[in-house]
C-alpha cells in the first residue's frame, strides 16, 4: 500500500469519527472526556494528523457506536 491511499484512508477514517460524533451532539471535549484521552487528541484526529493505536481506535469506535459496525463488516 502506498503512501497516498494511507493517507486517504486516515482522512475518511477523521471523517467518519467526526460525523458521527456530530450525529451523537457531542463537543470534542465531552468524546475525549468518554474516550479518557485529552482534547488535543481528538482534534488531531479529526484533521487526520494522527492516526491511532488498536486500543485507541477500539476505545473510540465503541464510545461512538461504530464498534459492531467495524466488525462485523
Amino acid at each position: 500500500m502506498n503512501e497516498e491511499k494511507l493517507i486517504d484512508a486516515r482522512l475518511s477514517l477523521s471523517a467518519l469519527f467526526k460525523a458521527r460524533r456530530e450525529e451523537l451532539n457531542l463537543t470534542q471535549q465531552e468524546l475525549a472526556d468518554l474516550c479518557g484521552f485529552n482534547r488535543a487528541t481528538i482534534i488531531r484526529w479529526e484533521a487526520g494528523e494522527f492516526w491511532p493505536g488498536m486500543k485507541q481506535y477500539l476505545i473510540i469506535c465503541d464510545k461512538l457506536g461504530l464498534t459492531n459496525k467495524i466488525i462485523s463488516e
